[in-house]
């Protein structure tokens, strides 16, 4: 589904300029010069990867912009002028405000040089398009970054979360082990001097150290349990 998410995120805003470079030739009458132009912007915007340098992007970006800007020159009333706010919008979206400002504030001076140039109330739409745009994407933008360093966040304190859980652990057997391996090394020490004198007192030492051990293992499976993600000791240590 991510990765879905990723392709969709990536072709789509190339599929609508692309969609609105050749609207823009169509409407204001297909010639040779136009339909270059309009190529152009397209392989420029094949450039717009969030992994290239902020320099790259930022030439792309002007270069598609210049190249519908002249498609549409002179008509506040064709519909490619979408595109220019795409290319705008999708800057804000994948790229830092060092790539998107620029791309930006070309974009509105070449709309209100279009609005000097041919007087016509269609131009200030177009003006509070490309800066909804900017502003919608940008926030989204940010939002997703949010979201991502939570998610890395969340990961990280989980991380630290099973680490310290398996220290614990770890040095709660440390401490199971060796108290009881003291205490059974103190009762076979014990087995070992009544051996000669007492042979009674000398097997129940010996039987005490046994079921200490026993004891002691079976705290050691249940900590080692704990470390396992299934719970299972099944084969780690003998029964």
């Amino acid at each position: 589904m991510n990765d879905l998410l990723a392709r969709a995120a990536r072709w789509l805003p190339l599929a609508v300029l692309t969609a609105f470079a050749v609207i823009g030739v169509i409407s204001h009458g297909a010639d040779a010069l136009r339909v270059i132009l309009a190529v152009v912007a397209v392989l420029a915007a094949l450039r717009f990867r969030p992994e290239r340098p902020a320099w790259q992007l930022s030439i792309a970006a002007l270069v598609s912009v210049a190249a519908v800007t002249i498609i549409c020159h002179g008509s506040s009333g064709n519909p490619g002028w979408f595109a220019p706010v795409t290319v705008v919008g999708w800057m804000a979206w994948i790229a830092r405000a060092n790539v998107w400002a620029p791309v930006y504030a070309a974009t509105m001076s070449v709309i209100v040089v279009e609005a000097v140039l041919a007087p016509d109330h269609g131009w200030l739409p177009w003006l509070a398009g490309t800066t909804f745009a900017v502003v919608a994407c940008w926030f989204a933008q940010h939002e997703r970054r949010l979201a991502e360093q939570l998610r890395a966040a969340q990961a990280g304190l989980a991380e630290r979360a099973r680490v310290e859980e398996r220290n614990r652990i770890a040095h709660e057997i440390h401490d199971a082990v060796a108290h009881s391996l003291t205490v059974s090394l103190l009762h076979i020490a014990g087995a070992r001097l009544a051996l000669d004198d007492d042979v009674e007192e000398a097997r129940h030492l010996m039987a005490e150290a046994e079921d200490l051990g026993r004891v002691a293992l079976t705290e050691v499976r249940q900590a080692v349990g704990l470390l396992r993600e299934d719970g299972r000791v099944d084969g780690l240590l003998p029964g």
